[in-house]
């Protein structure tokens, strides 16, 4: 994208953010509230970016939430060569220089957004219509178009920081997990097509303030187990929010699950050793609701009030937004909960806004806490965190 008239290149701040293909519109709306003066770039489909004026970007402490991406890339360089080696040589020509200055680890990933290898529908004479995989020397097996690719840039950029800057690629890796170390900068390079992508590099202190909105996981992305023993498929968003904090459900803590049936985080908790109080209308499926670490409460879930603070809310009810951002806040604000996996239902684009609402009142009452539209989640965003205020 063209800088505007008479303004560098240099004064833009470019985010760059991989979603889920068909949710384009989603991340740059969240983007352009949060940076009115964002200007969108054209780009392939799952890909989103956007340049923002600089002077929009220093100083601003209000939390940076991009819910709808899978992964984001903050102050992203754009980069184009016709081959790895090229490539990896333009990289490590911007890497270098300033994570040699840094003292700490630094975390490594490159990835690209693709999706599995291309669907055709074809006939099959006596079987009707039948899809199968396209047929051709890209697709001989299941991995993504440039995964491989994406494997060789890694693997050259290594091999020439070794070379040029020694110590610097003793103290990287490329470790996928929810975490980073404090000292711990972060590096990714996005491959969006065959000869373009960008370098986005992260200090330490440059990640805490993108961290609503960046994955420890490589592209974002993470393989969610599938329980099909448990009541029902809601049971893989707790699972994979617990992935993406690295903060499962403990033996022993204390849950209350607010609209629980039939009862698939329910599930989740009393496998984890847990002990739940589930809130609804309707039992929970029958093997639940005679487990003796189970309390089920008849009722509604808006108007359930714990006799003492629990460890866990959870909430996967069906109500506008703007409902369970009140119920939300009532939990957080009068610290009922240690912690918190809620999920916020949409029924269309134009309630998207209220993420900010949530980001302004999460910021202001918890320690930490994420906004993200999970890999199992449909229409929604999943919120989950730890309030302020416990002893730890």
């Amino acid at each position: 994208m063209e800088a505007p008239e008479n303004q560098p290149e240099s004064e833009f701040y470019r985010i760059v953010a991989a979603c889920e293909p068909g949710w384009e519109s989603a991340v740059s709306g969240e983007i352009e509230r949060r940076f009115p003066n964002a200007q969108s770039q054209s780009m392939p489909e799952g890909w989103v970016a956007t340049q923002i004026p600089r002077s929009d970007v220093a100083g601003d402490a209000a939390p940076r939430v991009i819910a709808f991406a899978r992964q984001v890339l903050p102050n992203a360089i754009e980069i184009v060569a016709p081959s790895v080696s090229k490539l990896a040589a333009m990289i490590v020509d911007e890497l270098g220089p300033k994570l040699d200055t840094l003292p700490g680890p630094w975390r490594w990933h490159v990835f690209n957004n693709a999706v599995s290898q291309p669907e055709i529908m074809t006939a099959n004479p006596g079987r009707g219509v039948e899809t199968q995989k396209k047929k051709s020397k890209r697709a001989i097996s299941s991995e993504p178009i440039g995964a491989r690719r994406c494997g060789f840039v890694q693997q050259a950029v290594m091999e020439q920081l070794e070379k040029r800057y020694r110590r610097l690629g003793r103290r990287g890796h490329s470790e996928s997990r929810a975490t980073f170390a404090d000292d711990e900068s972060f590096v990714q390079f996005a491959l969006v097509d065959v000869d373009r992508g960008f370098l986005s590099v992260l200090t330490p202190e440059q990640r805490q303030a993108w961290q609503h909105s960046i994955s420890g996981w490589c592209g974002g992305d993470l393989e969610v187990p599938q329980d099909k023993a448990a009541p029902s498929r809601a049971s893989q968003k707790l699972y994979e929010a617990e992935l993406r904090w690295g903060r499962p459900v403990q033996r022993g803590e204390v849950c209350v699950d607010l609209g629980s049936s039939p009862g698939g985080w329910a599930w989740v908790a009393l496998r984890r050793g847990a002990s739940v109080t589930a809130v609804d209308r309707s039992p929970l499926r029958e093997d639940l609701m005679e487990h003796r670490r189970l309390t089920f409460v008849r009722g509604d879930a808006f108007k359930f009030e714990p006799a003492q603070p629990v460890d866990w809310l959870f909430s996967d009810v069906i109500a506008y937004p703007a409902r369970i951002l009140e119920l939300l806040t009532q939990w957080v604000t009068q610290r009922w909960c240690r912690r918190f996996c809620v999920t916020i239902k949409f029924q269309g684009r134009e309630d998207d806004a209220i993420l900010m609402d949530y980001a302004q009142m999460l910021s202001a009452h918890t320690t930490s806490f994420a906004l993200r539209r999970l890999k199992v989640n449909k229409n929604e965003v999943t919120a989950y965190g730890e309030v302020a205020g416990f002893e730890t």
